[in-house]
């Protein structure tokens, strides 16, 4: 396969260099084109001027192949196709277990494609299970940043694959977004891979490089691309193979919440602590936030009066807010009454509210078995 393209430059002319920082736009030039267009013939004809005995003679013109017969005609090649996919990843994204996450992916078409430009396939591809990748996403896909704000807004076109055609020398910006499980636990990471492969929409297949050798009369595909972070044995994206690929990291942000619950005799009718009728038993609920970054907002507490109970009113303590039910959590308005204890109540209803990260709370409330 060739690996060495053509190159011409015209006498005279500058070719203008521009610096093109990473950004992320929707579809953006990033330089003006230094590369000479796929397609483009160059022509050249030498001319030989010389003498005979002092007296200059006709020029001679160079001739493609040499055959008077057809004629004396200049070399002309057809400049190849430079097929160069470049994916350059973002940050790593924080996720929370069973909300969307997305990454964020810039695909640049590197070469020198003739209008209306190169066909690429982009594609998601998790990691292998290992170090870095410790749990799957689901329903992962690609979407294209049509707007061009750098945001995932969900009106973006994609799916489970999209293909896309760039200019040349654009970028476009490309998300991978999916769902963080609800098991997810905290600081777990999912690796994905973000591919772009060079299309043939004709064909619905990659395209194919040249591999019969040089036709200076046509324009050839060939492939400068560098490798990617593919591994093996998913299908290695070496160097050269038309396709390009980047990977970044979901990093899971959950709370690890545990709950530890027991009981103790407060008193009974005999001046002891046995949990005999008549007895009051105090539960205490102990919560504990064990990640190491991420707070449990929100958190409510709900309990059901054991059965042989009653519920002794104005017994709890602990959180912000308490409600009770008298039709087993089915309303939460019941007002409890009574002195000590109110055998309507069914369930209570605590909002402890925000545990931080490593924090803890408790709740209690007391019943008296009957």
């Amino acid at each position: 396969m060739k690996r060495q393209l053509k190159r011409t430059t015209s006498l005279g002319l500058l070719l203008l260099a521009m610096a093109a920082a990473f950004c992320f736009l929707c579809q953006s030039a990033l330089a003006a084109p230094t590369d000479t267009g796929a397609g483009t013939a160059i022509t050249n004809q030498a001319t030989i001027n010389y003498q005979v005995g002092g007296i200059s003679q006709t020029p001679v013109l160079s001739d493609n192949d040499n055959n008077p017969a057809n004629g004396v005609n200049p070399t002309t090649f057809v400049v190849d196709q430079k097929v160069r996919v470049v994916v350059t990843a973002g940050a790593n994204a924080t996720v929370t277990p069973g909300a969307v996450g997305y990454l964020t992916f810039s695909v640049l078409n590197d070469g020198n494609s003739a209008a209306p430009g190169l066909a690429i396939r982009l594609a998601p591809q998790a990691g292998a299970n290992g170090t870095e990748d410790q749990f799957d996403m689901t329903g992962v896909a690609v979407y294209y940043d049509d707007n061009g704000n750098g945001t995932y807004d969900g009106t973006e076109p994609g799916g489970a694959n999209y293909v896309l055609t760039l200019p040349r020398d654009t970028a476009a910006t490309i998300f991978v977004v999916a769902t963080t499980p609800l098991s997810t636990a905290d600081s777990q990471t999912a690796l994905y891979h973000l591919i772009a492969t060079a299309w043939n929409t004709g064909a619905g297949a990659p395209l194919v490089e040249d591999s019969d050798g040089d036709d200076p009369a046509l324009s050839e595909v060939v492939f400068a691309d560098a490798a990617g972070t593919v591994p093996a044995p998913a299908g290695p994206d070496v160097a050269f193979d038309g396709r390009h690929s980047a990977s970044r990291l979901f990093t899971a942000a959950a709370a690890t919440l545990s709950v530890q619950k027991n009981s103790s005799v407060i008193s009974d009718p005999f001046g002891s602590t046995y949990r005999v009728p008549g007895a009051r038993v105090r539960y205490s609920v102990g919560l504990a936030n064990s990640s190491a970054a991420t707070a449990a907002n929100t958190v409510v507490l709900t309990d059901a009066i054991p059965t042989n109970t009653h519920f002794v009113v104005g017994s709890v303590a602990g959180g912000t807010l308490s409600e009770y039910s008298n039709d087993n959590g089915a309303t939460w308005t019941y007002v409890p009454s009574g002195s000590p204890t109110d055998p309507a109540v069914t369930n209570l209803r605590v909002t402890v509210g925000n545990i931080a990260a490593g924090g803890n709370a408790q709740v209690t409330f007391d019943v008296m078995i009957q």
